[in-house]
């Protein structure tokens, strides 16, 4: 029986002809998401087996937002935890303070919502990708109007897909 196309996508990036369900690869990846939930736990394991440091601050992107804003202690615990990892390892894409701000969660989601609409499986999306990182980025800027910068992530994503 074939790869699933899971499969097919984690035999390239580890440079094997196949993958089965249960095998444990090393994989290059191209980009690790992590939220409030996700990220103290793998944070955890990391500490436990002495990992100093990460592979690449660029391809590493973490979101708090299922607890922001804090619901309780516990849930502040796993945003300080995010947000020390992120600034102790530089991270790049790391986006804190749109989900602390109505207006920037609209601005985002939209963003969000026009990368889906023209981003397709299979294809090499890579420039959407980093439009959407650094119009995250620019909304961030309190310097930068949000309706300017809404323009020119549409006009740039129009670019990208050649519009």
């Amino acid at each position: 029986m074939g790869m699933t196309m899971t499969q097919k996508i984690l035999a390239a990036h580890a440079g094997l002809e196949k993958v089965e369900a249960g095998q444990l690869i090393e994989a290059d990846l191209d980009l690790v998401l992590g939220n409030d939930i996700t990220s103290p736990v793998a944070i955890k394991e990391m500490e436990k087996m002495n990992v100093n440091g990460v592979f690449h601050k660029d391809k590493i992107a973490l979101v708090p937002d299922h607890f922001v804003p804090n619901k309780d202690i516990k849930s502040a615990e796993h945003c300080k935890c995010v947000r020390e990892f992120a600034y102790r390892n530089e991270i790049t894409n790391y986006f804190e303070t749109l989900g602390n701000d109505m207006e920037l969660v609209c601005y985002a989601s939209y963003f969000a919502e026009l990368a889906d609409y023209y981003t397709r499986e299979n294809n090499d999306e890579r420039q959407m990708l980093l439009l959407l990182f650094q119009s995250f980025r620019a909304l961030e800027k309190e310097t930068l109007p949000n309706g300017l910068v809404r323009l020119i992530y549409e006009m740039k994503a129009m670019a990208v897909n050649g519009e």
